[in-house]
Parts: C-alpha cells; sequence; structure tokens
C-alpha cells in the first residue's frame, strides 16, 4: 500500500490509488493539481470538477439571535410575525368556548399552546432550508399573537357581553 506522498509522486506515472491505471478508471480526482479551485479528471472520460468560490455548508442555525437579526430586519417583519398568528390566537379561543364550557383564561392558555407548537414547528423546519432562517424572535413574536389574539376574544366577548352557544 502506498502512502499519501507515493500516491501523489504516482501522479506522474499515470497510476491511481491502488496502482492501476488512471485511464481504466471511471473517474480519477488525484486533487494535486494545488488550484483549489479544480480537480482534473485524469481517466479517459475527462470530467473536471469545477468548485465554486463560495460555499453554502447546510447547518440548521435553530434560533439564530434575535437581536442581530431584529437589526437587520425591517420593523415590517416585526409585524408581520406579531398580526400572522392573531387570528390564530382569537379563531382557537372562540372555537374552545364554543365546543367545551373551558374558562376563558384555560381557552387563552390552549390557544398560546398551540401557536407555540405551530410556530415551533415552522421554525424547526426553517432551520432546515437554506434560503430561510430560524429565529426565537419569530417564535416569540409568533406565540405573543396567539396571546393577543385569544386576548382580544375574550375582550369583546365582555364588552359586548356575548355568550356563545353550547
Amino acid at each position: 500500500m502506498k502512502t499519501r506522498s507515493g500516491i501523489i509522486s504516482s501522479y506522474g506515472c499515470h497510476q491511481g490509488f491502488a496502482g492501476e491505471d488512471y485511464a481504466s478508471a471511471q473517474l480519477a480526482y488525484p486533487f494535486s493539481e494545488q488550484t483549489h479551485r479544480r480537480a482534473v479528471d485524469r481517466s479517459a472520460n475527462g470530467i473536471d470538477l469545477t468548485f465554486p468560490r463560495e460555499t453554502i455548508l447546510l447547518t440548521p442555525k435553530l434560533f439564530a439571535s434575535g437581536i442581530d437579526s431584529f437589526a437587520r430586519r425591517a420593523s415590517l417583519d416585526v409585524i408581520i410575525n406579531l398580526c400572522g398568528f392573531i387570528p390564530l390566537g382569537f379563531f382557537l379561543v372562540a372555537l374552545f368556548a364554543e365546543v367545551s364550557p373551558m374558562a376563558r383564561l384555560q381557552a387563552v392558555g390552549a390557544a398560546i399552546a398551540i401557536g407555540f407548537a405551530l410556530s415551533f414547528g415552522i421554525e424547526l423546519v426553517q432551520a432546515w432550508i437554506p434560503s430561510r432562517s430560524s429565529s426565537l424572535l419569530d417564535l416569540l413574536l409568533n406565540v405573543a399573537g396567539s396571546g393577543l389574539g385569544g386576548s382580544a376574544f375574550v375582550l369583546l366577548v365582555r364588552a359586548k357581553r356575548i355568550r356563545p352557544t353550547h
């Protein structure tokens, strides 16, 4: 068995890693060009590899720093995350009030828990999508939106004295 330096020195003799001829291989990349941008295929196929100048690693960043991302993003993004979950909280509390004789505070708590679970799932998936980012700030704003929506329903019921039908 040849050492790494033996393999590189055998490159000049057109021999592969196991002493075989490069021409009989399907692909043969000795990676000895020292160009850092290209690997030449020494087989008969001649399919060279070109490496990009910049690479993006697919390592998920779950809950990136909210402060840094907040500074870079527009306030519109914050409003969208907050307001996007208000209808969820509102309609979940309305549903709970209609379906079960649950106390309003319990209904708001359940809406917040469901909003958290849904938002956590969304942020978890976004951590693996290269064009998206996962943010703890987004999670917190989504949960707050669920709570605001549920609280808005409770306040509306109190103000209008609307009684959900059972």
